[in-house]
């Protein structure tokens, strides 16, 4: 089967990361996969290819996106030149449609030809955070924009599904729900699990102490993980998190490791707080991360809203106990296996933070880890994609070239 994944980039957040992985293991099962691009180069791996957009053209859709409400306005050429290359494909994997990227009649013509679209997020109909419940409380977002035109793209969008009905993905039943709510349920809505591991194998106790030596923490030590990509985004609770560890009693052996990269205000708001347990580690690649997960005694999140929660998968699979903000996704992702606090509520968390200390290590961590592995397996995700696939190709059956207004 020749599949041609679409996403704005191979490298950066979590819908990245779930394309590419998607991408790698259907190549290993024999798929002649692809994964298309706007802005990373296209030898970063076998079978990326990418649209090669430029820094001054990107910043020439950036001002059109804002100041006319219309994605990628300079990139037809560049889509036209980038899919005669590719040639036909038997299904098209849309991850995110957004970024600047996408002209509106390039979603069209994609959607036109067998297509199952993945929502991992509500960016494009909602353009604001995750979901679009909070679209505006933190900020306007990304992409940013100087009017609103929420509805527009709603409308837009919802036309889009009626008219092609593409095989529409969530990731949860959450979000799947949010879908219906926003009109973009469609006629094809699916719940499938991103695929995180690859292996059954839950990490053993001494694979966490070699880790844990090698990161240089102590074993008397408890140690807190927190991470996201962007650390000072308000969204991410990074606040509340600090917040709480100034409750907890001084007399007290934690450290917090903070992962993520953008970290200027949250250094400084730890300077000022005077808390010397805090150490900043900077962007880490993933199988570093997990490292961390496997070596860790509590994963924190304090996220304020969240569209997946990958990071609390991957924690629990790896063996970490993990703390998060009470939302219904996370709930459902961790499938009851987390402890939870009220989003944003510092004193809450600062009362779970102190329980994790003083109970030491969760002697059923192995068995949640060994139940997150399976039901967020390679073997899952690959199963199910293949039958969406199936699904989109019985309704729809035409190459992919087709003309594109220039």
């Amino acid at each position: 089967m020749r599949i041609l994944h679409v996403n704005t980039t191979a490298s950066r957040g979590g819908a990245a990361l779930i394309a590419r992985r998607l991408h790698l293991w259907q190549q290993e099962a024999g798929c002649e996969s692809r994964l298309l691009v706007a802005r990373d180069p296209s030898d970063i791996e076998a079978g990326i290819v990418s649209l090669n957009e430029t820094r001054n053209r990107f910043l020439m859709n950036v001002f059109a996106y804002r100041a006319l409400g219309r994605e990628g306005l300079f990139n037809a050429r560049l889509w036209t030149r980038v899919l005669a290359e590719i040639g036909e494909v038997d299904a098209i994997h849309i991850h995110n449609a957004h970024g600047y990227y996408m002209p509106e009649d390039i979603l069209g013509l994609l959607l036109s030809k067998p297509t199952v679209w993945t929502l991992h997020d509500f960016w494009l109909a909602s353009g604001g955070p995750a979901s679009p419940e909070v679209a505006g409380c933190l900020g306007k977002g990304y992409p940013v924009e100087w009017i609103d035109r929420s509805r527009r793209r709603r409308d837009f969008l919802a036309q889009l599904v009626r008219e092609y009905n593409p095989v529409l993905v969530a990731p949860t039943v959450s979000s799947a729900e949010k879908l219906k709510e926003i009109g973009l349920s469609g006629r094809n809505l699916h719940v499938v699990h991103h695929g995180v591991f690859d292996s059954m194998e839950v990490p053993n106790e001494s694979e966490r102490r070699a880790f844990r030596d090698m990161l240089g923490w102590s074993p008397e030590t408890h140690v807190f993980v927190f991470a996201s990509s962007t650390v000072d985004n308000k969204q991410k609770g990074f606040e509340v998190f600090l917040a709480a560890l100034l409750k907890l009693p001084r007399d007290l052996n934690w450290l917090a490791y903070v992962v993520g990269g953008a970290t200027e205000n949250s250094r400084s708001l730890v300077q000022d707080s005077g808390l010397p347990s805090i150490h900043f580690a900077g962007s880490l690649e993933n199988s570093r991360l997990r490292q961390c997960f496997q070596a860790c005694d509590t994963y924190v999140t304090a996220t304020f809203s969240e569209s997946y929660g990958l990071t609390v998968v991957e924690a629990l699979g790896e063996g970490a106990s993990v703390v998060c903000s009470d939302l219904s996704v996370l709930r459902e992702v961790s499938n009851g296996c987390a402890t939870y606090f009220p989003v944003g509520d510092s004193e809450a968390l600062a009362e779970c933070l102190l329980k994790e200390i003083r109970f030491g290590k969760d002697q059923t961590r192995e068995g949640r880890a060994d139940y997150i592995r399976r039901r967020y397996s390679k073997d899952s995700m690959l199963k199910s994609y293949a039958r969406l696939y199936a699904r989109a190709m019985g309704a729809v059956s035409a190459p992919i070239q087709s003309s594109v207004s220039r």
